[in-house]
C-alpha cells in the first residue's frame, strides 16, 4: 500500500507540476495578451479621453462665443472642436483588440459613427458662423434672436452661397452617416448610453435640418424681397378629408420683411355661395354618391390625398370664386394648411385666450370653437354669416402674443411648430420651386412619398358624419408571409371604433369612404368586414373600386360605425414581384405614411418569413424579435419606416 501510495504521489507531483507549467504558460500568455491587448488601449486611450476633455471644454467656450454674439471665435471653437473629434476617432482606431472584444466591438463602431456625425455637424455649424463673422466684419451686428428683424443681414446672409452651400454639404454628411447606423449595434456594455446618445444627436440633427438650410431661403419666404400672400387653409380634423379636414375657414396672410403685415380669415361658405350657379364643375363621383353633392367648390378642393394637388385645386378655386363674387384677383404664393391641433399646441405655450366669453385652452380648443360656430354665436347675437369672425380675433391675439414672447417661450414655440409640422398638422406649398423643394426635403409638403419597397397608406374621408371624428378611434395591423407559391402575402386589418353617441348636429353614425394605398403592381386577392354580428366577405368586383394614382395601386371601400360599435376592414393582397425580388436578395423595406390631421393610429407591423434575420432599422425597438420573425406595436403619429436585412 505505501509503495502504491509512493508511485500515486510521485504520479500526482508529475501532474502537479505538469499543471504548474501549463498553468504558468497560460499566465505568462495571458500577460502577454494584456500587453498587446491594453499597451495601445492606454496610450490610445489616454490621448482619446484628453481629446474627448478638449472637445468639451471648447464646445463650453462655443456656447460662450453664440450667447456673446462673437462669431470669429465662435468660427475658431468650430474649427478646434472638429479636429479634437478627428484625432478622437483617430485614436479610437488605434485601441487595439480590445475594441475588436465581442460586448466593445460595437460600442466602439456606433462611437466613431456618432464621432463622425457630430464633426460634420460642427462643420456645418462653423461654415454658418463664418458668414456671420463677415457680416460682423462690415459694421453689421448679427443677433439670432432678433434675426428676422434685419432685412440687410438677411440678405447678406442668403448672398453668402458659398458658405451656405458648404453648410449644406456638411449637413448632408451628418444626415447621410446618421441614416447609417444600425440601432441593432447597440448591444454592448454601453448600450444604454447609445441609445441616449442616438436620441439627442437624432434631435439636434433634426432642429439643424430646419433652420440651417432655411437661412438662405429667408427673404424671399418672409418678403423681405416685396410683400408675400399666403392662403391659410383651416382644416377641421374633427371631420376628416384626405389631406387633413373639411375646409370651413380660409385666411389671406401678407407677410413683409419678416412680420405679419396684414391677416383677414372668412368663412369658406360665404364665398363658395357666391359661385352657386356659375361654378358648374361635377364634384368627384365619390361625393356625389356618398355625400350627395353635384358640384364641386373650395370647401371640398382637398380631394387629392397629395397636398400639392389639393393645394393647387383649392387655389383654382379662390381665384375662380373670387372672380364670381366680383371681388378683386388676389396674388397667391404658397397655400398653408393647419388644424385644430396645431392652435391648441400654441395655447399649451402660450396660455389660454378669452374671447366673447369663452375661454380657449389647450384642452378644449377645437370643440369650444365647434360648439361656438354650430349655435353658440346666436346667445351673442352675432349673425350666422360673422359666427366664424371668431377665428381672426383668436389668430390676431395669438400673433400678437407670438411677436412678443419671451425667450423661453418662443423655443417652446419652435418645439411646437417642429412636432405639429412632423405630424402633418401644417401642410405647406410654396409656388417658388425653390423654397417647395426645401418644404419636400424636409417631407413637410404633405406628398405622397415614393419609394421602391412596400408601402402603405390609409385615407379617410368623412362624407355626412358632423364632427364625428372626434371620437372614432383607429387602429391598423399589418401582417406579412410567404404563401405555398411562395409570393409574399399581406393582411391588412383597419379597425374602426365609434366611442360617441349621437349628439345634435356634431356627432352621428360614422360613414367613411377610404382609399387605401399600396405598392403599384399589388393585387388584392380577398377581403371582408368584420363586426360583433360576424363576418361578411366582400365581393372584390363590386364591394371595392380600384386605381392606380401617385405611382401606387389602390382600393376604395365604405363602411359605416354606429356609435359605440367597432367594425374591422380586412385586405389580403398580393405584393408585387420587385419587392419578392428585394426580399429574396436579402432585403425588406416597408414605408407606412400617415394621413394629414389624424391624431396617431394603433398600428401594429408583423413579419412571419422563412429567412433568418440579421439587421433591422426603425425608430422603435420591436416588440418581439424572433429568428425569423419581428414585430412592432406603436402609432402612426408621424410615417414609419421599417428596415430589415436577411441572411
Amino acid at each position: 500500500m505505501i509503495e502504491s501510495y509512493n508511485i500515486i504521489n510521485q504520479q500526482a507531483k508529475s501532474m502537479n507540476s505538469l499543471r504548474f507549467k501549463v498553468i504558468a504558460t497560460i499566465i505568462t500568455v495571458f500577460l502577454i495578451g494584456l500587453v498587446i491587448v491594453f499597451t495601445p488601449f492606454v496610450f490610445h486611450g489616454i490621448r482619446a479621453a484628453s481629446y474627448v476633455t478638449a472637445s468639451i471644454s471648447e464646445a463650453k467656450i462655443l456656447l460662450a462665443n453664440v450667447d456673446n454674439k462673437d462669431w470669429q471665435q465662435a468660427v475658431e471653437s468650430s474649427e478646434s472642436i472638429e479636429a479634437n473629434l478627428s484625432k478622437l476617432n483617430t485614436e479610437i482606431s488605434g485601441l487595439g483588440l480590445i475594441s475588436k472584444l465581442p460586448k466593445l466591438k460595437n460600442d466602439f463602431k456606433v462611437g466613431q459613427q456618432f464621432i463622425v456625425v457630430a464633426q460634420s455637424l460642427v462643420g456645418g455649424y462653423a461654415e454658418t458662423f463664418k458668414i456671420f463673422a463677415t457680416i460682423e466684419q462690415a459694421g453689421l451686428t448679427v443677433d439670432p434672436n432678433i434675426l428676422l428683424e434685419n432685412k440687410e443681414v438677411i440678405n447678406l446672409i442668403s448672398q453668402n452661397k458659398t458658405q451656405l452651400a458648404l453648410a449644406k454639404k456638411q449637413l448632408e454628411i451628418a444626415n447621410a452617416s446618421f441614416s447609417e447606423i444600425d440601432t441593432n449595434d447597440f448591444s454592448g456594455f454601453f448600450a444604454s448610453y447609445l441609445i441616449q446618445a442616438h436620441d439627442v444627436l437624432g434631435q439636434v440633427l433634426a432642429s439643424t435640418n430646419i433652420g440651417l438650410p432655411v437661412m438662405g431661403l429667408l427673404p424671399d419666404l418672409l418678403g423681405y424681397n416685396g410683400e408675400k400672400h399666403y392662403l391659410l387653409i383651416l382644416e377641421n380634423n374633427m371631420e376628416l378629408r384626405p389631406t387633413g379636414g373639411f375646409i370651413g375657414s380660409y385666411g389671406i396672410i401678407t407677410v413683409e420683411s419678416g412680420k405679419i403685415k396684414n391677416l383677414i380669415t372668412d368663412d369658406v361658405y360665404n364665398l363658395d355661395k357666391l359661385s352657386e350657379g356659375k361654378l358648374l364643375e361635377l364634384a368627384p363621383e365619390p361625393m356625389l354618391t356618398y355625400n350627395r353633392q353635384k358640384y364641386w367648390y373650395m370647401r371640398d378642393a382637398n380631394w387629392y390625398a397629395g397636398w400639392p394637388d389639393s393645394a393647387n385645386k383649392i387655389v383654382e378655386f379662390f381665384h375662380i370664386e373670387r372672380q364670381n363674387a366680383n371681388l378683386p384677383d388676389q396674388r397667391i404664393d404658397g397655400v398653408i394648411a393647419i388644424t385644430p391641433d396645431f392652435i391648441a399646441n400654441l395655447l399649451a405655450v402660450l396660455g389660454p385666450i378669452n374671447s366673447h366669453g369663452i375661454v380657449f385652452s389647450e384642452n378644449n380648443f377645437a370643440m369650444d370653437l365647434e360648439e361656438f360656430v354650430e349655435g353658440g354665436f346666436e346667445a351673442k347675437n352675432i349673425p350666422y354669416d360673422e359666427r366664424k369672425s371668431i377665428i381672426g380675433d383668436l389668430s390676431k391675439i395669438l400673433i400678437s402674443r407670438i411677436e412678443n414672447t419671451t425667450a423661453e417661450n418662443f423655443s417652446k414655440l419652435w418645439l411646437a411648430f417642429k412636432k405639429n409640422i412632423d405630424e402633418k398638422n401644417i401642410l405647406v406649398y410654396i409656388f417658388d420651386n425653390k423654397l417647395q423643394q426645401y418644404f419636400s426635403d424636409q417631407n413637410w409638403a404633405g406628398e405622397i412619398r415614393q419609394t421602391n419597397g412596400d408601402y402603405l397608406m390609409l385615407i379617410d374621408s368623412n362624407f355626412a358624419s358632423l364632427k364625428t371624428d372626434a371620437v372614432m378611434e383607429r387602429s391598423i395591423k399589418r401582417s406579412l408571409s410567404l404563401n405555398e407559391a411562395g409570393d409574399l402575402m399581406a393582411h391588412l386589418e383597419i379597425t374602426y371604433k365609434h366611442n360617441g353617441q349621437f349628439v345634435k348636429d356634431l356627432i352621428t353614425r360614422y360613414r367613411t369612404y377610404a382609399k387605401v394605398y399600396v405598392p403599384a403592381g399589388s393585387w388584392f386577392e380577398s377581403g371582408s368586414i368584420k363586426d360583433e354580428t360576424g363576418e361578411t366577405v366582400l365581393n372584390m368586383s363590386s364591394d371595392l373600386t380600384y386605381g392606380n394614382e401617385y405611382n401606387k395601386a389602390y382600393a376604395t371601400y365604405f363602411v359605416i360605425i354606429e356609435p359605440g360599435k367597432s367594425k374591422t376592414v380586412i385586405l389580403n393582397y398580393k405584393l408585387p414581384k420587385n419587392i419578392l425580388d428585394q426580399y429574396n436578395q436579402g432585403t425588406y423595406n416597408l414605408l407606412v405614411q400617415k394621413q394629414p390631421g389624424t391624431i396617431g393610429h394603433k398600428l401594429g407591423i408583423d413579419l412571419n418569413l422563412s429567412k433568418e434575420i440579421s439587421a433591422y432599422k426603425a425608430a422603435i425597438l420591436p416588440n418581439y424579435y424572433g429568428k425569423t420573425s419581428i414585430g412592432w406595436e406603436s402609432d402612426l403619429t408621424v410615417d414609419r419606416e421599417y428596415k430589415i436585412k436577411f441572411n
